[in-house]
């Protein structure tokens, strides 16, 4: 499971390839309303992610985008919850 969306990082590298690769709750002392982390990385093409599975270092950078707190945490969600944000508008399943 990943979302494919093409960008341009800072180094002005184009990826396409977008995969969660981390989740955190938190809840703030101050009593707003909990939120989750999510790292993904990000990858030119799948080849390069399927190369990773192998042992290589091919990830191309890695984020941390803020969703808010799901009812129930699971993978799709949290893609769905990604999906959701304005920077991640336009991502397609893959």
């Amino acid at each position: 499971m990943a979302l494919k969306l093409d960008s341009i990082d800072a180094r002005g590298v184009k990826v396409r390839y977008h995969r969660i690769v981390a989740a955190s709750a938190m809840w703030p002392p101050d009593k707003t309303p909990p939120t989750l982390t999510v790292g993904l990385r990000s990858y030119v093409n799948k080849e390069l992610r399927d190369r990773e599975t192998k042992g290589a270092a091919t990830a191309i950078r890695t984020v941390a985008v803020e969703v808010p707190m799901l009812d129930t945490i699971t993978l799709p969600a949290l893609y769905q919850a990604v999906k959701a944000l304005p920077e991640w508008a336009g991502a397609e399943d893959c």
